[in-house]
């Protein structure tokens, strides 16, 4: 019967190791209900009949813990398997909090050099100047921020 269900596992490898365990279940009782009606049928002494009731107790009992072992083990997987995928998102979150953080720097440290060149200008009170500077650095960074958006 081992083998039989050994042979079966790899012939038929899609199923489920908890299907395959219940099927094991199901077929071990038959089979051992054939056994002890066939003994009962066949007036085999009482203490043989015995021992298949207890063989078939005991087989009955290793399967159901058999099935219970691997139903835990695939819960753990699972588990595993959610926590790996959690992991990698919180990863990919964080590098893209961490490179949101760098690009708020960059504009930070690049607002500040505009600021500190039109404060500049503007003491100068050159008007050329700051017009041109305008045009040439403010004003495309309109075009630069709509970029980044749409990217997003």
């Amino acid at each position: 019967m081992i083998l039989s269900s050994f042979a079966l596992k790899s012939v038929l490898p899609k199923i489920e190791n908890d299907y395959f365990i219940l099927a094991l279940l199901i077929l071990t009782t038959i089979i051992f209900y054939m056994f002890i009606y066939a003994g009962s049928l066949y007036n085999f002494p009482k203490a043989i009949t015995s021992i298949y009731t207890l063989i078939f107790a005991t087989f009955i009992l290793a399967i159901a813990l058999t099935f219970i072992i691997i139903t835990k083990i695939s819960q753990k997987q699972l588990e595993i398997q959610k926590q790996q995928l959690e992991l990698a998102q919180l990863e990919e979150y964080t590098t893209r909090m961490e490179s949101l953080y760098a690009s708020m720097n960059m504009f930070r440290h690049d607002y500040i050099n505009i600021l500190a060149s039109l404060q500049g200008y503007i003491a100068q009170g050159d008007k050329t100047i700051l017009e041109s500077y305008f045009k040439e650095t403010i004003a495309p960074l309109k075009n630069t921020f709509e970029a980044a958006e749409g990217e997003e």
